[in-house]
């Protein structure tokens, strides 16, 4: 099966969906945003081919879905100053697996109450 930008979204939407319905039925279930994020994933990489993995050839390869997928974009008054900021989940764009460091497709940032005006800048 041909891994396409298309089937990434059409997994994405049903897998937003299916954590947005766990969480409104098993609250207590999720443990603020890492719990959500966790679902997410899982939901994710359950949904993409091959378990979301992706191999090339010579036997490299890369998760399609990614934990704290790095951004350019800085934490604002975190610590000592800003620090570079990640995104909860990170979504490999199909057309970048072959190289190095593919760019992503999409990012999620999970939680309840958080506005990208405030964490990101």
């Amino acid at each position: 099966m041909k891994l396409s930008r298309e089937m990434v979204v059409r997994v994405a939407e049903a897998s937003i969906i299916e954590t947005i319905e766990a969480f409104v039925r098993f609250r207590p279930g999720f443990h603020g945003d890492t719990g959500i994020g966790d679902y997410l994933y899982h939901r994710l990489m359950t949904g993409l081919p091959n378990g979301g993995t992706y191999t090339r050839p010579d036997g490299g390869g890369t998760l399609l879905a990614q934990a704290e997928w790095y951004t350019v974009l800085k934490y604002r008054n975190t610590g000592n100053g800003s620090s570079r900021g990640r995104f909860d989940v990170g979504i490999a764009d199909p057309e970048e697996l072959d190289s190095a460091v593919p760019r992503p497709l999409m990012t999620f940032e999970c939680g309840r109450n958080k506005h990208a005006s405030v964490l990101l800048g």
